[in-house]
């Protein structure tokens, strides 16, 4: 009964986190665009903003002491996902720093 139940809760939680990810397209599946720069060097600037946010977000995790824990499933899917969502929070805010905007289907 109370494996099932826990099972239960995790099937909830991965499915609201599924929900969630279709939700907001990562910043990654977001078209970037800046004046006069070129789609690699967008793509460059992407990739550079991406390794800064998930190492930003790594020294975030491990100063809240939770590297070393050992959480239950659930727990461990919802840290993983809430440290997904600050490393994408963290480069969207990388990329408008470097004055790109975000291109939406048929505007530049």
């Amino acid at each position: 009964m109370l494996k099932s139940r826990h099972l239960g809760h995790f099937f909830a939680a991965t499915t609201l986190l599924m929900l969630g990810a279709c939700a907001n397209p990562s910043a990654e599946n977001i078209a970037w665009a800046r004046d006069s720069t070129t789609t690699e060097d967008a793509r460059a600037d992407l990739h550079a903003c991406t390794i800064d946010a998930q190492a930003q977000s790594n020294r975030e995790h491990d100063a809240q002491g939770l590297a070393g824990q050992q959480p239950t499933d659930v727990g461990a899917s919802i840290d993983a996902y809430s440290q997904d969502k600050r490393v994408d929070e963290l480069t969207r805010q990388c990329m408008l720093l470097r004055s790109y905007h975000a291109v939406t289907a048929g505007t530049n």
